[in-house]
């Protein structure tokens, strides 16, 4: 997973954050797949406040931390736009 906080936890929310699996995947392929992924560069460079702006998700409570807000578009099925992403990750 590319996240170290606390939705990784949650079963409900794993699925956001999962980039392989360390059994079946090495550790190279895996970090590529890290280095390539449109969600966790925009995350890096943009945040999860602004992905939920480009996205039109409305915010429903007050986020205290960028994990919070992770957890909420992972566990409430918004869908991501990848185009909308890879502008947020600066990669167009």
């Amino acid at each position: 997973m590319y996240c170290c906080g606390h939705p990784i936890t949650r079963s409900e929310a794993q699925w956001f954050f999962k980039v392989g699996n360390i059994s079946q995947d090495s550790l190279v392929d895996i970090e590529k797949r890290i280095r390539r992924n449109a969600l966790v560069l925009a995350l890096r460079y943009a945040g999860p406040l602004a992905i939920l702006r480009e996205h039109g998700i409305e915010l429903e409570e007050d986020f205290k931390t960028p994990c919070e807000v992770c957890y909420h578009v992972a566990t409430r099925g918004h869908r991501l736009d990848r185009s909308k992403l890879i502008k947020l990750a600066r990669l167009d």
